[in-house]
């Protein structure tokens, strides 16, 4: 009797024609995202259990779709920055600070007038960007990266400079 209200409450229209078991195996889609409509009955089952109004429950709904976007993307960004082969999951807000640090390191390296991008690293780390003293993205959590990373395994290689050449 429950699992009618609740299939009555997901879809009034088509209560009829869709048993629960196709209600739960069915994919919902929404702006993009694929949710699983399990989830999303599971989420009614419990509103209707602890008494929760479909509209804060469907609010509900959306924070968790927005919070699940965001920590997606929280894992695509973690994906790109340099790691530890040991560490632990970065957190948000350390995620965000090593990915600025990282995109201003490789928007100094496009700037600069060296062709090799491992003597770009030692140089700057010497003696800092520019005449600057400190480069933006010269912090000790980010240089201590840079040296585990095995440059050669990414295919990044000295190149030689001309004058070597002859």
């Amino acid at each position: 009797m429950n699992s009618q209200r609740i299939l009555s409450a997901v879809a009034p229209d088509c209560m009829n024609s869709i048993s629960t078991e196709q209600l739960e195996n069915a994919v919902w889609t929404e702006t993009g995202a694929l949710l699983l409509l399990s989830f999303r009955f599971s989420l009614l089952q419990d509103a209707v259990r602890f008494g929760m109004k479909p509209q804060r429950q469907a609010a509900n709904v959306r924070e968790r779709k927005r919070m699940m976007s965001i920590n997606s993307a929280f894992e695509e960004l973690r994906s790109f920055v340099p790691t530890f082969p040991y560490e632990k999951r970065l957190s948000k807000i350390d995620t965000l600070r090593l990915a600025i640090s990282y995109i201003a390191l490789l928007r100094d390296m496009l700037k600069s007038k060296e062709t090799d991008p491992l003597l770009f690293l030692e140089q700057s780390l010497k003696s800092g960007v520019g005449g600057r003293r400190r480069a933006i993205w010269n912090t000790s959590d980010l240089k201590a990266r840079l040296s585990w990373i095995r440059w050669d395994n990414l295919g990044v290689h000295r190149r030689p400079k001309l004058e070597d050449l002859s």
